[in-house]
């Protein structure tokens, strides 16, 4: 008896620690692309893990939900798994989409090879994103 006890205590702790985590981080990424460009109504365009030799710029799109007041998101970009780029932002509580551009400041093309976009909110890895510039 005392066993059956110590089970059903143990099962309604697990669930309790389960649903509090929850609770305390609902935010989410519902979507998250690479792409060439937006459209007028911030749409991703020409959506791909691969990208022509010269290309000029990279876009990061993404679409979240629940997010709360103060909720951060980090987005950082790695070339050939060198750290490039690095931001960092508050979001707006609710649902929401958001844009960043990977380009470089003279507008030169971007280095051919692989790159991998992270995002991380609230101390957790939330998407990697994988691409790449072909020769």
């Amino acid at each position: 008896m005392l066993l059956v006890g110590l089970v059903a205590l143990l099962v309604l702790l697990a669930g309790w620690s389960l649903r509090s985590r929850a609770a305390s981080d609902p935010f989410r990424l519902e979507q998250a692309v690479v792409c060439l460009e937006l459209d007028d109504d911030l749409k991703p365009l020409r959506v791909s893990d691969r990208f022509p030799r010269g290309t000029r710029q990279v876009c990061l799109w993404f679409r979240y939900a629940s997010a709360r007041e103060g909720d951060g998101l980090s987005v950082r970009w790695f070339h050939e798994g060198g750290l490039i780029q690095r931001e960092t932002m508050r979001l707006a509580p609710g649902r929401g989409t958001k844009a960043f551009y990977l380009l470089r400041e003279d507008g030169s093309p971007l280095p051919q090879g692989t790159y991998q976009v992270r995002l991380e909110g609230n101390g957790r890895s939330l998407s990697v994103l994988v691409f790449r510039i072909l020769p």
